[in-house]
């Protein structure tokens, strides 16, 4: 007999970064102490937790990552990091959408630490002085460290070397929004501070953590997400986008300046103005420069604009590219997602001509309830068909998905609406119990979350499982439950932690959805 996982039911975890939606439709997906991995193609209907790899971290998921630039035959590597101190390097993909642990990275941190947030970077020999194909990897612990790794493979892809590059210590802080970026022909990492400060640092082709420079004079507030794009219409040029619980979006320009040695600016020390507005100064690796054929090592940054829209903390920022008919000649056009604890996603445009001007085009998320609000936002990946944001993908604070796709041309006459569609989920904290109903129809499971749900074969997706309905949420933790035998699938007893045993009978509405949605129809 072949098992085989037919349906997996589970929310998100409750951290910074519980999912990265990586090509062919992956979602990468923190789900306690187990590594996720989801189709999520919409508006098609398949849209489920397909794989669940747990026994490599002991301890809940923090952060999740796809590795920037590791596509490759339909497989790419991800990144997890935990609470039990370790992070892992993971290979996805392939026609049954595996997913296997390759590395582990550990003994970079304090023994009692919990690593926070990680970014990796694919790179080859064309960067790195001819070292074997490989990823640069950072990590950041709650020991008020930031770690630099460098992992190599042979071209099996089957055994993976890991080293720790170098470090950089906090003082007592904490490192947000951590990015590894590829510009000017090296390697940068950026990352958000406790104290409202962008931070850079040029890691001399991935050998060591060569200087940071510190980018003050910004936010208030903690800087909670940071991303980064080349332009593509400005050579030598690129945005970072910067997200701060003082609700806010920064955005600053990163230009590389011609010349090492007689830059021309004029300025004293770090910070340097070339009569339009002031900005700090980055040295890059001169050799790294030389090897790559340029006659450049410097790089400034300085401050483009300004985004305000949000009423409260933004945790995320992500940007990407989107064919609209505000495209010139059909070409993608740059846009901006955010997504704030006032529980709605803004997607941000720049206006041509306008001097780095942004402007809010589109707004969605949720109304009423006592949602605390989205941790993340994540715009749909490019595809053979599209440049990428045709959907949009929000984690609830309590590790719920909402997704919504890009309709044209509505019957309102507006250019663009988004449509809300059902995703995955489940309980955020441990079932403690499951009962069948008597003939086998669907199942109910009961939750530390406080919780009831209702689990089937759904119609609409074509008659896989998915999540029916939620008959029950207490005030309590939940502890078990139990169909009675001779009530036609009606009646169930539950239990929780203020001790007494209830009756639930299903009412005519939750018989109708459980009819409309997975064709049961209880006696």
């Amino acid at each position: 007999a072949r098992i085989y996982s037919e349906y997996i039911s589970a929310n998100l975890n409750q951290c910074a970064r519980p999912a990265d939606w990586g090509s062919d439709g992956l979602l990468l997906c923190a789900v306690q102490s187990c590594v996720g991995l989801a189709r999520l193609a919409p508006p098609g209907p398949e849209r489920r937790l397909v794989r669940l790899v747990g026994g490599c971290h002991t301890a809940s998921v923090t952060a999740v990552r796809w590795v920037a630039d590791s596509d490759h035959q339909q497989r790419r590597l991800g990144l997890s990091c935990s609470a039990d101190g370790t992070a892992r390097l993971w290979l996805a993909g392939g026609p049954d959408c595996q997913l296997d642990s390759l590395a582990c990275l550990s003994g970079g941190h304090g023994s009692q630490a919990t690593l926070e947030n990680v970014d990796g970077l694919a790179v080859d020999s064309g960067v790195l002085h001819g070292e074997p194909t490989g990823a640069l990897v950072a990590t950041a612990g709650s020991d008020h460290r930031l770690v630099l790794w460098r992992l190599a493979t042979s071209n099996s892809q089957s055994a993976w070397s890991v080293s720790r590059v170098d470090d950089i210590s906090l003082g007592g802080g904490f490192a947000f929004g951590l990015r590894l970026i590829r510009f000017n022909n090296s390697v940068l990492l950026a990352y958000g501070d406790d104290d409202g400060a962008l931070n850079l640092a040029e890691t001399a082709g991935g050998e060591a953590i060569r200087r940071v420079i510190r980018v003050s004079g910004g936010h208030q507030d903690w800087v909670r997400d940071i991303d980064w794009v080349e332009l593509p219409d400005q050579e030598g040029c690129a945005l970072i986008a910067t997200a701060s619980q003082d609700s806010t979006v920064r955005l600053w320009r990163l230009e590389r300046l011609p010349d090492y040695d007689n830059a021309a600016v004029t300025g004293k020390g770090d910070s340097y103005s070339d009569g339009k507005r002031p900005a700090r100064l980055l040295d890059v690796d001169r050799q790294v420069a030389s090897e790559a054929g340029v006659g450049f090592g410097r790089i400034a940054i300085r401050l483009e604009s300004v985004l305000q829209g949000h009423d409260s903390a933004v945790n995320s920022v992500r940007f990407f590219s989107v064919n609209d008919d505000d495209g010139a000649d059909g070409q993608p056009q740059l846009r901006l997602l955010t997504s704030s604890m006032d529980r709605s996603l803004v997607v941000w445009q720049p206006q041509a001509d306008a001097g780095g001007l942004w402007l809010e085009r589109d707004r969605v998320g949720s109304l009423g309830g006592n949602q605390l609000g989205f941790l993340l936002g994540l715009p749909s990946p490019p595809d053979s068909l599209s440049a990428g944001g045709q959907s949009l993908l929000a984690c609830g604070f309590n590790g719920a998905l909402s997704l919504w796709t890009r309709v044209e041309g509505g019957e309102t006459g507006e250019a663009t609406r988004w449509r809300p569609l059902g995703c995955f989920g489940g309980h955020s904290a441990p079932v403690e119990s499951i009962a069948w109903s008597p003939g086998g129809a669907y199942l109910l499971s009961a939750s530390a979350d406080q919780t009831c749900r209702a689990h089937g074969p759904c119609c609409r997706l074509g008659g896989r499982w998915g999540q029916l309905a939620r008959p029950q949420v207490h005030g309590y933790d939940m502890t078990a439950l139990a169909f009675l035998d001779d009530s036609g699938c009606r009646v169930y007893a539950s239990a929780a932690e203020e001790k007494p045993v209830r009756l639930f009978r299903a009412p005519n509405g939750f018989r109708t959805v459980l009819a409309q949605f997975g064709g049961i129809r209880p006696e």
